[in-house]
């Protein structure tokens, strides 16, 4: 699998405590990013709808929309569950027309059933990736991130040291969120 990294994370709906998980970042010594807008356009294999990926079914591509500071930047994704959609294999390389990208994907059979808006600040702690997203239409979340991971890594173990670090900045598991913004935003909107 040349050129694909692991990618584990834990992520959890943040609420009023949004103040006070920056109140503790700010104490560890981390420091926020700028604010960086992202639009993920999802596509799937055709006839499939979101809800019917999962591991060993189809991969979810992305294209991915950045722009921070008035600098603008276009990401292709892979991305192929594991164990679950907080564990995947991940393909990405950056590309320079976005336009282009989706009518190549759209000609090799693949379809858009998402997009997914959000503000992204992030930051390194304790060798995880921490970000604060603002997702339209869900709220506030936290993730932590660690990737690169070789595969046969134990994902739980790796999520209890997550987990630890996202309990000392007040981030607790009783909010803790199983499903990636995709397919959050997905079952909202099968709701009656």
């Amino acid at each position: 699998m040349t050129g694909g990294r692991r990618e584990v994370e834990i992520k959890a709906r943040v609420s009023g405590e949004v103040a006070n998980f920056l109140r503790s970042l700010e104490l560890s010594g981390a420091v926020l990013s700028p604010p960086v807008r992202q639009v993920d356009h999802i596509f799937v294999q055709r006839p499939f709808r979101l809800s019917d990926v999962s591991a060993g079914v189809s991969p979810i591509v992305r294209i991915r929309l950045t722009e921070v500071e008035g600098n603008a930047n276009t990401l292709l994704t892979v991305k192929r569950d594991l164990v679950d959609q907080l564990d995947c294999v991940e393909h990405e390389v950056q590309v320079s027309d976005a336009e282009a990208t989706a009518a190549i994907l759209e000609e090799l059979g693949l379809h858009e059933v998402m997009t997914v808006r959000k503000v992204r600040r992030q930051c390194v702690l304790s060798g995880f990736i921490i970000c604060l997203d603002n997702v339209e239409n869900l709220g506030t979340f936290v993730e932590l991130e660690a990737s690169g991971l070789f595969l046969d890594d134990d994902s739980e173990t790796i999520r209890s040291k997550m987990w630890a670090v996202a309990e000392r900045l007040g981030i607790g598991r009783e909010n803790a969120v199983s499903m990636g913004y995709d397919r959050l935003l997905d079952q909202i909107r099968d709701e009656p």
